[in-house]
Formats: C-alpha cells, sequence, structure tokens
C-alpha cells in the first residue's frame, strides 16, 4: 500500500513540475489532502461539456490564439457589446445594400427610362429603323423659257443639248448620257476628253430624237432658239427645261443649272474655288507682266475675231487678272471681226490663239504667218504667240471646265 501510495506521490510531483506549480509538502498526509482536493475541484461530465463548447466557440470567432491576459470583467463586457453593435451594423449594411440593389433593378412600369448599357434584344426582334420622311419631294417646279415646269428633284440621266450645259454638268460633277456635237458637226476636243460612257446624238439643232428616247433621261436641258420646235416631242420623252437667253453671264446660267438639279451648294463652292485661283494668278502675274499688252484672238478659216474686254474670255482676263487690252481690242463688243490687212495693228506685246486645232484653223495661221506685218510684230519678234488648241470660247460662253483650262494657258504662256 504504502508502495502504491508513494509511486502515486512521484506522478504527483512529476505533474506539478510539468505545471509549474511548486509541491505543498512531502508526506503522505500532505499527498493524501492533494488528492482528496483534487477529486473535490475535478469538474463533472456535464461542466467538461460545457467548457469544451465553449473553447470551440471561441476558436471558431476569434481565430489565431492569443496570450492570456488579465481582463477585466468589465471590460470584457464592454468588447462583447462593441463586437455585438458591430455585427447589428454589418447586417443593417447588408439590408440597406440588398434593397438598393432592388431599387435599382428595371421594373415593368411605363414611367422607366432607365436603360443598361450591356442590355440586348433577342435575335428574332428586328430594331426598327427611322423611316423616310414623307415631306422630302421627288419633284420641284422650275421656271423656264416655256413657264414653269415639273422636274425630277435628283435627276440621274440626264441629255444636254448644249455645249455650254454640259460644260456645267461636268463641273457639278454630272456626266450626261447624252450630249450633241459642235457646231462643226463633230465632238468638242475639250469636252469630248471628259465624257466618257456620253452617247452623242447629232447636231445642236437636230438632235436624234429616236436615240434620246433610247437613252431613257429623266431631263432633258435644252436651248429655246435651237430647240423649241421639237420641244413637244421631247417633252414626251422627259422633262424638257429650255433656256431663252444663253448670252447672259455664264455665272448666272450655272447657278440656274445647279438649281435644276440641286447641285447649288456644289457651284458655289465651285465659283469660290475658281475666284480664289483667278486672285492667285493676277498676283503671281502682276510682278512678271507689269505693263505689257496681252491680246486674245479666235482664229477661224472664214473669219477670225478679237475678244474684246465684255467677252466671257476678256472679263476673265482684263477684269479678273487685270491684264492690259492693247489699244485694238473693242471695249464696247464682245467679239470683233479681224482681217490679215489689219495685223499691222496688232502692236501686242502677247497673243494668244484659240481653236488652232482645226486643219482649216491651221492654214489660216500659215497664212498669217507669211504676211509681214505678222512676222514684224511686237509678240511674233519677242516668241510671245501661244496657241491654245482647240479651247474656244463663243458669244454664249460656256463654263468652268473651260475658264480652267484658258487659265491654265495663259499662266503657262505668261509665267514661262
Amino acid at each position: 500500500m504504502k508502495k502504491n501510495v508513494w509511486i502515486l506521490f512521484i506522478f504527483l510531483m512529476m505533474v506539478l513540475v510539468a505545471c509549474g506549480q511548486r509541491p505543498v509538502g512531502n508526506d503522505l498526509q500532505e499527498s493524501t489532502k492533494i488528492e482528496t482536493q483534487m477529486e473535490e475541484n475535478s469538474p463533472s461530465e456535464e461542466e467538461e461539456v460545457s467548457l469544451d463548447t465553449t473553447t470551440e466557440e471561441t476558436l471558431v470567432i476569434t481565430g489565431p490564439e492569443t496570450p492570456e491576459t488579465d481582463i477585466d470583467p468589465k471590460e470584457e463586457e464592454k468588447e462583447t457589446n462593441a463586437e455585438a453593435g458591430d455585427k447589428t451594423e454589418g447586417v443593417q449594411a447588408k439590408e440597406k445594400a440588398a434593397k438598393e440593389g432592388n431599387a435599382s433593378k428595371p421594373t415593368n412600369s411605363t414611367n422607366s427610362t432607365k436603360t443598361t448599357k450591356n442590355s440586348s434584344q433577342p435575335k428574332n426582334v428586328t430594331t426598327p429603323q427611322p423611316e423616310k420622311s414623307a415631306n422630302q419631294p421627288t419633284t420641284k417646279t422650275v421656271k423656264h423659257a416655256m413657264g414653269n415646269l415639273e422636274v425630277p428633284t435628283n435627276p440621274t440621266r440626264i441629255i444636254s443639248l448644249s455645249a455650254q450645259y454640259t460644260d456645267h454638268l461636268l463641273s457639278l460633277g454630272i456626266v450626261p448620257v447624252g450630249t450633241i456635237n459642235g457646231a462643226s458637226g463633230k465632238e468638242v476636243g475639250w469636252l469630248d476628253r471628259r465624257l466618257s460612257g456620253t452617247t452623242y446624238i447629232g447636231h445642236f439643232q437636230s438632235p436624234d430624237i429616236e436615240m434620246i428616247l433610247s437613252l431613257k433621261p429623266d431631263l432633258i436641258l435644252g436651248v429655246e432658239k435651237h430647240n423649241s420646235k421639237a420641244y413637244a416631242a421631247l417633252s414626251k420623252i422627259a422633262p424638257t427645261v429650255l433656256l431663252q437667253d444663253m448670252e447672259a453671264d455664264w455665272r448666272g446660267i450655272y447657278k440656274y443649272v445647279a438649281h435644276v438639279v440641286s447641285k447649288e451648294d456644289v457651284a458655289n463652292a465651285k465659283l469660290k474655288e475658281f475666284d480664289q485661283r483667278v486672285n492667285r494668278a493676277k498676283a503671281a502675274l502682276a510682278g512678271k507682266i507689269k505693263n505689257e499688252t496681252v491680246l486674245f484672238m479666235r482664229v477661224h478659216h472664214k473669219e477670225s475675231r478679237l475678244f474684246g474686254t465684255k467677252s466671257h474670255v476678256g472679263k476673265i482676263a482684263y477684269n479678273g487678272l487685270g491684264l492690259k487690252a492693247p489699244s485694238i481690242t473693242p471695249t464696247n463688243e464682245v467679239e470683233l471681226p479681224i482681217s490679215l490687212e489689219k495685223i499691222s495693228e496688232f502692236e501686242a506685246d502677247h497673243i494668244f490663239l484659240f481653236d488652232t486645232a482645226k486643219k482649216e484653223n491651221q492654214d489660216v495661221i500659215k497664212e498669217m504667218q507669211q504676211n509681214p506685218f505678222w512676222k514684224n510684230s511686237k509678240a511674233v519678234q519677242n516668241g510671245n504667240v501661244y496657241l491654245l488648241g482647240d479651247l474656244n470660247d463663243s458669244k454664249a460662253g460656256k463654263g468652268l471646265v473651260l475658264y480652267n483650262l484658258i487659265l491654265d494657258g495663259v499662266l503657262d504662256g505668261l509665267l514661262k
């Protein structure tokens, strides 16, 4: 028995040493008291379960273990209340966020105007396209030599019965489906080179009605002086616009054509561009030509002509470019016939010859070159005679295509 008691005493001493406790006594009596006290203070099975549950809950909430410290009961109560408050605030924040989320969701209300960027439509639903306005007219009324006429707002197949009309259409970016030959019955060279796909329909005074019909035009542009007799036949094919005065200012005719074909903005831009080009050329010529005179002459096998200051070429050259006209230049006439006998009066520093590409007109030039007065003229002596090929103006005038080409020729000659 004593042996067992000693074994138990040694065992208890080892436990106390391991727990850091100092033994109370060394005798058996003290050992017995300790044993009895241990039995009295040992927790019941119910208390052990409760302790284990508390410990487990504490581990879940607090996470990592912290060193044990002495905690005042009042402080512990405060901390417990603070944790409870934090939990309550967290729950309230979640409930508020949930309410706001539900409020932001689209509803079926007809008053809802909110949309989302990522919203998509079912594949079998077609997005409605805006309908074309019923107020956009397809036709309009224009005034011409024969009265008021209803024409298509945006014609696409136009017949031109005048070289001037053809020039204006080309400048506006429109290539006519059909046009006439020149006065000589041949194509106008500077126009023909720009009429890809255009059909020639005969002389300007007697166009081929059957050929015009085959081209299926939606608009015909003609001249009352030349086409009034065929107006009834032409009108049965397409709306036909006839101008009464084709010898008015070419700018006015150009703007009128632009109005008929609904290209007013293009016309205004083209005219502005041309005027700016003339102004730049005038500045360049001022320092080069100074007081030297310039003459413009149209060569013709029947009757050559001088262009006056009131001609379309004259207005561009003398008014626009600021060139000085020689004394022989007509000032009250658009054009003036000139004979070889008056070549001696050609006291111009520079001479520009129009319409020199035709063979019959080249014969006239050869004859002029044999004339002693011509050979002794200042312009010929100084090598200042310029041939402008098939370029040729008229009383009726032409348009921006021709006048830009003439401007090219004048600048090439005078600024060489």
